[in-house]
């Protein structure tokens, strides 16, 4: 009975989430260039892939609403097929995300819709995990349900819910620090480092500093051949994915980001200087302000619980350290503020926090409503008897 409990409460997840996406799921310019990748698979000459990308987008969405083909940048993409073969090169470095659309594209479904499947999926498994999660530490199925039905609706999902491969990125992020916080088979951790990193190739300054930490934080010269090989091969997968791509490095990427948006960006965007570098990071201030503001808040947070819980979870703190860190040094690297991005790695150390903390918080919680049946959560101290 209580299996088909949990059959009932991920189909009524699903549906809401579904439902919620497809209502509130965003576009933005970027779903543009994916498409225009996908149609490279099939077709080589750049004239025919901008015609044939820009004949299903016509057809598939209203462009003057989305404003896809405003003045600026986006008009020159709309009607100049060698600046947009050039763009190409900023969405080659999602190749699983833009293998997966190609896939469903060729199995017959329409390339814009592939797209929003690639969203919506995604975001459903992250809601499935999050409900087996802490039905899991919490032993309840109630609490499970509405801790995941309260993220149907919060601005985490809505944000997510765009044209981008953010909701992919999202739920292998969550897959990985979920297998590595339970300690799962090591092989299936190393898997979903590369699939993250081909998801988003960014997603390697987190992994990077996700093994690093493992090893220093429990030191063992095993530990750190076995990290230090895995870090080898993903480095290495990251530079191939980088290589064939096209794409020339993080500075182009930065100056067409920040200082200024060209339609030839590998062959217009000038030399690394500090006075354009300098340029980026005032542009950005105020995502740099606010995101040191949201890094502050996770790390007083993590110091409370760890200095007051000594034997909280190691994989916790490895989780919240690596984040934290993580996010500090995309500041200096890169710090335009992707919303969508941000608020998983936001997420995702608060989360583990408030894991950590279940006991207390579990046992205050048991007062609500008799709906939730909760039976207070006892330390792992076995009692004396009397």
């Amino acid at each position: 009975m209580k299996q088909y409990l949990d059959y009932l409460f991920i189909s009524i997840i699903s549906l809401f989430s579904i439902l919620v996406c497809f209502n509130k799921i965003t576009y933005n310019w970027d779903f543009i260039g994916y498409m225009g990748v996908v149609n490279s698979y099939l077709e080589k000459d750049s004239k025919k892939i901008h015609q044939k990308t820009y004949f299903i987008l016509d057809k598939s969405i209203d462009v003057k609403k989305y404003e896809l083909k405003s003045e600026g940048y986006r008009k020159v993409m709309s009607i100049d097929h060698n600046a947009f073969e050039e763009n190409l090169s900023f969405y080659k470095i999602r190749p699983l995300y833009t293998m997966a659309i190609y896939v469903l594209y060729r199995l017959g479904f329409n390339l814009l819709f592939s797209i929003k499947i690639l969203t919506i999926l995604p975001i459903v498994f992250i809601l499935g995990m999050l409900y087996f999660s802490v039905k899991r530490e919490m032993n309840n199925r109630q609490v499970a349900f509405l801790f995941s039905m309260f993220f149907v609706f919060s601005p985490l999902i809505i944000k997510i819910a765009t044209t981008t491969p953010d909701a992919l990125s999202g739920m292998f992020l969550l897959m990985l620090s979920l297998a590595y916080y339970e300690q799962r088979n090591k092989f299936l951790q190393i898997i979903i480092m590369f699939l993250l990193v081909a998801t988003r190739t960014d997603n390697f300054l987190w992994i990077v500093l996700l093994l690093l930490f493992d090893v220093f934080n429990k030191f063992s010269f095993k530990k750190m051949k076995i990290n230090l090989f895995i870090l080898i091969c993903i480095f290495i997968f990251y530079q191939t994915i980088n290589f064939c791509a096209g794409n020339s490095g993080l500075w182009i990427v930065y100056y067409n980001t920040l200082v200024n948006r060209l339609n030839f960006p590998l062959s217009q965007t000038p030399k690394f200087n500090l006075q354009d570098y300098y340029y980026g990071q005032i542009f950005a201030l105020k995502y740099t302000i606010f995101t040191l503001f949201v890094t502050f808040i996770i790390a007083i947070l993590g110091y409370i619980n760890f200095k007051k819980n000594q034997n909280k979870s190691i994989y916790v703190f490895n989780i919240v350290a690596t984040t934290i860190l993580s996010l500090l040094l995309r500041l200096i690297l890169f710090p335009a503020y992707n919303s969508r991005y941000m608020l998983i790695l936001f997420f995702i150390p608060i989360y583990f926090l408030v894991i950590d903390n279940k006991i207390n918080i579990y046992n205050k919680i048991r007062y609500l409503p008799l709906f939730l049946k909760i039976k207070p959560i006892l330390s792992s101290k076995k009692t004396p008897k009397n």
